[in-house]
């Protein structure tokens, strides 16, 4: 989108911010300044950006999964889930908002309307749910193990979308785009999501990589400028952490 398109809140939220020294902020700063710069009349979600070193036109350099943040994504999430008969009221206690049965995936292949965040589904329904697949692929919604919406655990996977799981997946061009909570976060629930997608990121990383991984890593708010992240100051975080 260019500048010129942009709403005038926005371009003075830039004019303001190029009028500064433009530098590759330290983590917690970072976090500060793109707080800082979040001031529209919501609780805007913050985006993690990490331009990986990777070419996911080749196989071994795909890089796609899903993780728990510690802190939750902090979005409201509406969650249709597909299992068998007896395990209804299971699903339903681990947080499910719509229970999807045969009849229910016939109206999807159907076209009807999209009212869910996430789709999840156990082993014994995937040859049904099949049926709506062009549907659910199309919008990103189709249930998928390495998402951790397929799996037999019904009561921990459903708890873990609701909680906070989210996608991690590297785009065309070797990009992955994470949001790591909202602005009432604060800064030290923000920081520990950073950085626990970034140890997510280090260690999912594709056999076929080479050179440099990490390439550049930015954050920004819901409608203002990224702010670029030092990446060493990233790793050294990781490590005192996680290490």
């Amino acid at each position: 989108m260019s500048l010129n398109s942009r709403s005038k809140r926005y371009k003075n939220l830039v004019k303001e911010f190029l009028s500064e020294e433009n530098e590759i902020l330290k983590l917690s700063d970072s976090i500060d300044k793109v707080l800082s710069l979040s001031n529209c009349n919501f609780n805007s979600t913050l985006e993690l950006v990490v331009n990986l070193g990777i070419n996911p036109k080749y196989s071994d350099q795909v890089l796609r999964g899903s993780t728990v943040l510690p802190n939750g994504s902090g979005k409201k999430v509406t969650l249709l889930a597909f299992v068998e008969a007896k395990d209804v009221d299971t699903a339903k206690q681990a947080g499910a908002d719509i229970i999807g049965d045969v009849e229910y995936i016939d109206e999807l292949a159907k076209g009807k309307k999209i009212e869910f965040d996430v789709c999840f589904a156990v082993p014994s329904m995937m040859s049904k749910v099949s049926k709506c697949a062009k549907v659910l692929g199309t919008k990103g919604l189709m249930p998928n193990p390495k998402l951790g919406t397929v799996s037999a655990d019904i009561e921990n996977a459903i708890s873990d979308i609701k909680k906070g799981r989210v996608s991690v997946r590297a785009d065309k061009g070797g990009i992955v785009h994470v949001g790591v909570g909202k602005a009432d976060f604060g800064n030290e629930k923000i920081k520990e999501n950073i950085l626990h997608v970034i140890n997510y990121l280090k260690q999912s990383k594709p056999k076929g990589a080479k050179g440099v991984y990490f390439k550049k890593i930015s954050l920004c708010s819901t409608m203002s400028p990224s702010v670029e992240i030092d990446v060493s100051d990233c790793i050294v975080w990781g490590l005192k952490k996680y290490v």
